[in-house]
């Protein structure tokens, strides 16, 4: 970009990054290094502005200037940029990757294809001559395929699968698909429907499946929010999903500091992250706003990622209750612990982990193994045989095709919780016996696990079903857009396969 304007060339500039930390990266190095910053301005352009327009960005842009866009791919075709004269394209974009094997959804950077490459140099010139520029080879281009793939084949399919029964679509498998994503990853999904208790040994959806199905959440926290619900807990079971979906941890951790125990101590719940974290939550709904910066700091917790769990359980008492109550503490007995404790297994019955090794856990339905505790557990040091686990989180090191995996968010579990968070699984087998000849009461043993899961068997339904949480409108143009077409999409389904 330097170069092109230290040269002369006139007009805007249009350049694509990949995401909103390479955006800040690339305005920091310009603001930094262009010969004359006041007579340019820069504005940044991503498809995730939340607080600012896009449109109103670019119609409020100051005349007399030369504009430099740093744009994610949603100026590709959803946003249109007049008097363009110039693209850079760095040739990369971020989606969101799920892994058939790991059973992973991960957002990775990956290069762009040969349509994402015309769609962006199309962006210059349009009203007069202009150039692109990219920063990749042509090897590199024709190496790359045509498209991308659909969203579908490159997704978790269990929300699209449990819809699909909702709708009255009952052979998922040899639907008539544009592409077929294959029946091994297919069957996976109803696997996890079934422990969830969505589908029932014939895979017909049962009336929890038809209430998760209703809820706009990954199936896995809409079976928690059903259960939360039913036990009296539903504001703590969404203060921990905003946990479990939260990028990162909450905690600094440095287990070798002196402060540790000082910092930590006080919220560790030997069994659970979640009540751990339960505890954190209270301390932070109880202190005054203008006091939170100095009692984050001064308990080593990271305020962006409280702020990042209170949206998100603001946004659900919004979609699923009508609410705008403030954080609120969650008072802590035996009881509630109890209730949270099941409320959230409900949702975790194919995120089991059993070590495997001396500290290396697999997931026990199959897939994903080689799995360490993250630092940031509770658990870290101790290696039990077996966890809940509500977020497992992928990661490759560069020039490297093996990627590490780390479970946080973890709880210990028994036959007891087993039992009545999963009813309609018959986990009868007995309990296995140590080497010291006394029966282990603290878990399954896994081969009786394994043998539950292999071959899934129904109690009647579970008593007490919530009634239907009210689906709120839209408010917005957009969403009033998206609403329409997700229920007109229901619709046809239903017309063409029968409710």
């Amino acid at each position: 970009t330097l170069q092109l304007l230290t040269e002369g060339k006139e007009g805007d500039v249009l350049i694509f990054m990949p995401g909103r930390n390479e955006i800040d990266r690339t305005e920091e190095a310009l603001v930094r290094m262009l010969p004359v910053p006041e007579d340019t301005e820069i504005i940044k352009i991503t498809g995730g502005d939340s607080q600012e327009n896009p449109y109103e960005k670019i119609q409020h842009r100051k005349r007399g200037k030369r504009h430099i866009y740093i744009a994610t791919d949603a100026a590709e075709t959803s946003i249109t940029i007049p008097d363009i004269k110039m693209v850079i394209d760095a040739g990369l974009m971020k989606r969101m990757v799920y892994d058939k094997e790991t059973r992973l959804t991960t957002l990775e950077t990956l290069p762009h294809t040969k349509a994402n490459w015309r769609q962006r140099k199309g962006r210059a010139g349009r009203t007069s001559e202009g150039d692109a520029y990219a920063l990749f080879t042509q090897r590199e281009l024709d190496s790359r395929p045509e498209h991308q793939v659909a969203e579908f084949l490159r997704s978790d399919l269990t929300p699209q699968i449990l819809r699909m029964k909702a709708a009255g679509i009952d052979d998922v498998v040899n639907f008539d698909y544009i592409e077929h994503p294959g029946e091994a990853t297919i069957i996976q999904a109803i696997r996890s429907l079934q422990l969830l208790g969505a589908l029932d040994e014939h895979g017909a959806i049962t009336e929890i499946g038809r209430i998760m199905s209703e809820i706009d959440e990954d199936p896995h926290f809409a079976r928690m929010l059903i259960e939360g619900q039913r036990r009296d807990c539903l504001d703590g079971v969404m203060v921990l999903i905003g946990l479990m979906k939260a990028k990162d941890s909450p905690f600094f951790f440095d287990r070798k500091s002196e402060r540790f125990q000082s910092k930590y101590g006080q919220f560790f719940h030997p069994q659970s992250d979640f009540l751990t974290f339960i505890k954190v939550w209270n301390e932070y709904a109880n202190i005054p706003a203008e006091n939170r910066a100095a009692w984050l700091q001064e308990n080593g917790l990271k305020g962006s990622v409280l702020s990042e769990i209170r949206r998100t359980r603001r946004d659900l008492l919004q979609d699923l209750a009508n609410s705008k109550l403030p954080p609120q503490a969650i008072p802590l007995d035996a009881q509630v612990e109890q209730n949270l404790y099941l409320s959230i297994a409900s949702g975790l019955m194919d995120r089991v982990l059993v070590r495997t090794g001396s500290r290396e856990y697999s997931l026990q339905t199959g897939g994903l193994g080689n799995i360490r505790l993250d630092a940031t557990t509770v658990f870290a040091g101790q290696w039990p045989s077996s966890l809940f686990v509500g977020k497992l989180k992928s990661s490759k090191a560069a020039n490297s095709r093996t990627a590490n995996s780390f479970a946080s968010v973890l709880m210990s579990y028994n036959e007891t919780l087993l039992r009545e968070s999963f009813p309609y699984l018959n986990i009868l087998q007995p309990k296995p016996v140590s080497e010291s000849g006394t029966r282990d009461e603290s878990r399954i043993h896994e081969d009786s696990l394994r043998q539950e899961l292999s071959a899934i068997s129904y109690a009647p339904p579970i008593p007490g079903l919530p009634l239907r949480m009210k689906e709120q409108q839209p408010t917005t143009w957009l969403g009033k857009i998206g609403y329409f077409l997700k229920n007109l999409n229901n619709r046809i389904l239903k017309f063409l396969f029968g409710a």
